[in-house]
């Protein structure tokens, strides 16, 4: 059996250009904790009104979906395949 010390050359070529990055990262990561970010007084009104619409609509699809399921679960919901074809091919205006 025979060993080729060549394989620790390439090993040792590599290691310093690994660390290297390594340091570069840690630097780039401490240079962008400096970031910040304000935002004005309307566009914090946006923000709230946005999340309050955003939430009610949340509440109204979610009692819909429970609608669905009981009915599904119930076997009183019924497709009425006329209706989804119409919807499928109903071109928007």
């Amino acid at each position: 059996m025979k060993i080729h010390s060549d394989n620790n050359i390439t090993l040792n070529k590599t290691l310093p250009l690994q660390q290297e990055k390594t340091e570069r990262t840690a630097d780039n990561k401490t240079k962008q904790t400096g970031d910040s970010l304000s935002l004005s007084r309307e566009a914090a009104t946006v923000r709230e009104a946005t999340r309050a619409v955003l939430a009610e609509m949340d509440t109204v699809r979610t009692e819909r979906i429970e609608q669905l399921r009981e009915a599904i679960a119930k076997g009183s919901f019924k497709v009425d395949p006329q209706a989804v074809a119409e919807a499928m091919l109903k071109k928007e205006d």
